[in-house]
């Protein structure tokens, strides 16, 4: 299919994709319940008469399409993602987050508009391109729980997907490029969170109590030498706490105060060293500061591995359309994740990253001033809606 005329149509829905956009950055949610964005979704979708094509999940909504024939067996599937981060939004836009301390800080917002693009462009072209498609627009993300629900829920199933394709803003890249690369691109998240008990006491009698605060505050600095001690300085790994709790008022000691972070590795070795020094550490501050910790891990989602002959038949429909020079290859592993990683457990799997730098500086994703060049919509949404029109068409001809 002419990629001119997904560009057309693109274009000509351009003010709806950027209002969807809009409508979601300014009434973000955050987690899987997202009764306002799954309900825009919903309407959207029952507008363009897709009523009986879609359903309703725990974890989400999927929708398919079929074009002119409808032939196959299989479905070549896009993930988009939908939720938003409990983050204080400081961008300043007329259409900033209405929602005090929720943001949409990781460009999900464009992901959602852009998925609602490429719905109505395949719908409307429908008798231009053969074979079925199905979008999965899906919650819980960041939480890192969405899609495993969807999985659980049959969203691959009846029929079934042979292919996934994943899009992320990326700040990093120039507008209108796009980066990808085959195997691991990112990393195992997990969290923690290590609960420091001692006895309370009245600030003026420190020695009465078994202090949590000062025990945490070693904790604090002693964490922070496990990957600089133990991890061969060649090997990516973060271990970052986020948040300290303890105590209410300034005159006394509490009995208790709480740690959390996150833990980040690209290996399984790496992952279960960083899990074993973090019990030691605690074990070690036990002694030392007669307290007592108990510690939390909770197991994130593992590393996307991108299947290489889907990324290379991707990059090579990219390069077809935009040029050598606007296909970029990925840096090596980033520690950031992604539950789609799931979805590429099940089948073969690229996430791509769709370029949306600004002039200037510009915010990175997760900032509270994260921003994009909205003109990034218009064109993922032709530039998706032409990829999985090839893949599916190639799904055809393997078939």
């Amino acid at each position: 299919m002419d990629f001119s005329l997904l560009k057309q149509s693109a274009k000509k829905k351009s003010a709806s994709i950027i209002g969807w956009r809009r409508l979601l950055h300014q009434n973000p949610e955050a987690g899987l319940d997202l009764p306002f964005t799954k309900k825009l979704v919903h309407t959207e979708l029952k507008k363009m008469g897709l009523a009986k094509s879609y359903r309703q999940m725990d974890g989400g909504i999927m929708v398919d399409l079929s074009g002119k024939s409808g032939e196959g067996s299989s479905f070549t599937a896009l993930r988009v993602d939908m939720d938003a981060l409990p983050i204080a939004e400081k961008t300043g836009l007329p259409y900033a987050s209405s929602v005090e301390g929720c943001m949409h800080a990781c460009g999900h917002d464009a992901h959602t508009a852009i998925g609602l693009g490429i719905v109505s462009i395949l719908q409307g072209l429908r008798s231009c391109w053969e074979g079925k498609i199905r979008i999965i627009f899906q919650s819980g993300e960041e939480v890192l729980k969405g899609a495993k629900l969807m999985l659980e829920q049959g969203v691959l199933d009846n029929p079934g997907v042979n292919a996934i394709l994943g899009l992320h803003l990326d700040p990093r890249f120039p507008l209108m490029s796009v980066g990808l690369k085959p195997g691991q691109i990112n990393a195992y998240v997990d969290d923690f969170s290590v609960s420091v008990k001692g006895r309370s006491a009245h600030g003026a009698t420190p020695h009465l109590s078994v202090d949590p605060v000062t025990a945490a505050s070693f904790a604090v600095q002693a964490i922070q030498t496990i990957v600089s001690r133990n991890i061969p300085p060649a090997e990516p790994a973060v271990i970052s706490i986020g948040e300290i709790k303890g105590g209410n008022v300034s005159n006394i000691i509490p009995d208790q105060v709480m740690l959390k972070g996150t833990i980040r590795s690209l290996s399984s070795e790496i992952r279960d060293l960083l899990f074993s020094r973090l019990k030691s550490v605690m074990k070690g501050l036990e002694g030392t500061f007669g307290i007592d910790a108990e510690i939390s891990i909770t197991s994130g989602s593992p590393p996307v591995i991108c299947d290489e002959d889907l990324t290379e038949a991707c990059i090579l429909i990219l390069k077809k359309i935009l040029g050598g020079k606007s296909v970029l290859n990925l840096p090596s592993p980033q520690l950031g994740g992604d539950d789609f990683a799931y979805f590429a457990q099940k089948v073969p799997a690229v996430l791509v990253r769709l370029g949306c730098g600004k002039e200037g500086a510009g915010f990175p994703l997760h900032s509270s001033e994260f921003d994009f060049n909205e003109k990034v919509l218009e064109f993922g949404a032709a530039l998706f809606s032409n990829l999985l029109i090839c893949l599916t068409g190639q799904n055809l001809e393997r078939g």
